[in-house]
């Protein structure tokens, strides 16, 4: 089995931002502290919503799907980022 890439977290950051600051209606950088719900007023239905695009980031990476389940429970910037990492590079 061939071996591939591992995809580092700074190059994952951007992209999953990018998809939260879209879903929050903002521009520019969030800092992984930024709080999911109480910053940002995602709820639930959103972050659910959130699998598919964070997916997509993992899949385009060779990683594996993410599922509403996972990303419901979600509370920081960082925590989504770390999350599509894991899955970008196979683990979870």
């Amino acid at each position: 089995m061939a071996r591939r890439d591992v995809v580092t977290r700074a190059a994952i950051r951007p992209e999953v931002v990018s998809k939260i600051a879209h879903a929050a209606r903002r521009d520019g950088d969030l800092p992984d502290e930024t709080r999911l719900h109480e910053d940002l007023g995602l709820g639930t239905p959103v972050l659910r919503a959130l699998a598919l695009p964070f997916s997509r980031i993992s899949l385009e990476h060779g990683g594996l799907a993410i599922a509403p389940d996972e990303t419901e429970d979600l509370t920081t910037v960082g925590k989504s980022v770390d999350l599509v990492f894991e899955r970008a590079n196979g683990r979870g």
